[in-house]
């Protein structure tokens, strides 16, 4: 109850009293791990999910928190090996395909990351982000007829999503549609886009 009001801090401190009597205790670690990273407490929540993976190595909701905060302090090496651990007992989590993606075209392995995106989307087709994501993996082997592809799906899923409105605009000039890359971008400055106001006001007529 208390983390339904907010009250996180004393919510970690009512999971760390069971911890006390139950230490192997799984549901209080990862959720005092879930609360750990709510409140930016990253390391106190590598810690935990370190505990509960020393009891279940093969726990892959904890291998994926854990990776989504590696990734987040810069370690994504840890992150990937994390993600790929993960997925050996989970192959059905998308979100898991996408964010190793996502590192993985963060460092120049774009043929992994688009693999991994299209394993997202066979198993969420409507999955938004995956379909941007691997949108981007294209238009960075430019690729752009299969890159407008992804985000014109990413769009009919999230029709509000500006950075696929974005992307899309910028695939369109790479293909000489620029009437269609300014409606995007124009689009995508409604939404609040701030690069995609610029570029409409650079490079489209008002």
């Amino acid at each position: 109850l208390l983390t339904e009001f907010g009250n996180k801090q004393e919510a970690i401190v009512d999971y760390s009293v069971v911890l006390q009597t139950t230490p192997n205790n799984l549901t209080a670690l990862y959720e005092r791990a879930s609360l750990h990273i709510d409140s930016g407490y990253k390391q106190d929540a590598i810690s935990d999910l370190n505990k509960i993976l020393s009891i279940n190595p093969r726990h892959s909701i904890a291998l994926y928190k854990r990776g989504n905060v590696k990734d987040s302090i810069g370690d994504i090496y840890g992150a990937i090996k994390d993600y790929t651990d993960a997925l050996k007992t989970n192959k059905g989590q998308a979100s898991i395909y996408n964010n190793r993606g996502i590192i993985l075209a963060s460092i120049g392995d774009i043929q992994g990351a688009i693999k991994d995106f299209t394993d997202a989307i066979n198993l969420n087709p409507r999955y938004s982000e995956a379909l941007n994501n691997r949108g981007t993996a294209y238009a960075k082997l430019n690729q752009h007829s299969a890159a407008l592809k992804d985000y014109s799906q990413a769009l009919e899923s999230s029709p509000n999503y500006a950075t696929a409105l974005s992307n899309r605009g910028i695939s369109q000039e790479a293909l000489g549609n620029m009437t269609d890359a300014c409606q995007d971008w124009g689009s995508a400055a409604q939404l609040g886009h701030r690069d995609s106001a610029a570029w409409h006001s650079q490079q489209c007529k008002n």
